[in-house]
């Protein structure tokens, strides 16, 4: 049996893909914790990986890791996880790309398209015949990921900490996180992964998109994405916009509304990449 693995890997959550190559049948999936080179090291990913894979699989016959995750935007940063990877699977190729290329094949053809990720954080590129034409320069959760979990919930998480949020609102946001001011001070400047717990507070918006504040934080938050991404590509009312991660699909409804107002009547949207990545795979490797 000829065995690769797939990985697609946010700031919050990696997906694991086990398939039988030549047969082109999924053997196993699973998920672990996120896997991003801007926040862990080497040591970090080989630990990480090994404490979480699933028990009943083993590490062994593994002749090619894809991974594609976010943070991977450069040949440092591929190289962290290529290296922590390695400690993981030593007999096993590994090829490590950004995110943006795994929301690109995760749909079928090489035709001109916009590829978005909408997830924990947010990213598009312009992709044509095979590769990346056009990108826009990530600038995380701090300066951008505008559109994303962590852009919403830092938006949620403000209008409450200076008590703008509606109080109906404020006391689910109470009782369903439990912190004061002060400790989601805390998580945001003091705690590792600060864009992760940003996007928590994200949740708390898809359980009430009924509500006019939700509405409109979300609309804003989308907005933003499409002046900052997607709006910003050479002709870019002339490419088909296809959307990958948690956010899009949660919020798809309200992000539709917001695509057609910006000049897109239709958007494809997908939840997770990794059909759409095994297919590819299967046919190349």
């Amino acid at each position: 049996m000829k065995k690769i693995i797939i990985a697609d890997s946010g700031s919050t959550k990696t997906d694991w893909v086990i398939v039988d190559l030549l047969s082109g049948n999924e053997l196993h999936r699973f998920s672990t914790s996120g896997i991003n080179p801007f926040y862990m090291q080497r040591e970090e990913i080989t630990s990480l990986v090994r404490r979480q894979w699933d028990k009943d699989i083993g590490f062994n016959d593994v002749e090619r890791v894809h991974f594609y995750g976010a943070g991977c935007s450069s040949e440092s940063k591929c190289q962290i996880v290529q290296s922590g990877l390695k400690g993981v699977f030593p007999d096993s190729d590994i090829r490590v790309s950004h995110d943006m290329m795994a929301a690109a094949r995760a749909f079928p053809g090489n035709e001109s398209r916009i590829a978005c990720i909408l997830g924990t954080g947010s990213n598009a590129c312009l992709y044509a015949d095979g590769e990346i034409r056009e990108k826009v320069f990530s600038l995380g959760y701090l300066f951008g990921d505008e559109g994303s979990g962590a852009h919403i919930g830092k938006k949620m998480a403000a209008s409450y900490l200076k008590e703008e949020m509606p109080k109906p609102l404020a006391r689910l946001l109470e009782e369903k996180y439990a912190e004061s001011k002060e400790e989601i001070l805390h998580q945001v400047y003091g705690k590792p992964f600060p864009n992760r717990y940003l996007a928590g507070f994200a949740k708390l918006a898809g359980e009430n998109l009924e509500h006019p504040f939700i509405q409109q934080v979300v609309d804003q938050c989308f907005y933003s994405f499409f002046q900052n991404y997607v709006l910003t590509f050479s002709d870019a009312l002339q490419h088909p916009v296809f959307f990958t991660g948690s956010v899009a699909h949660h919020f798809q409804p309200l992000l539709e509304n917001v695509a057609g107002a910006c000049g897109y009547p239709s958007i494809v949207v997908c939840r997770s990449p990794l059909q759409g990545l095994i297919d590819y795979h299967v046919k190349r490797d």
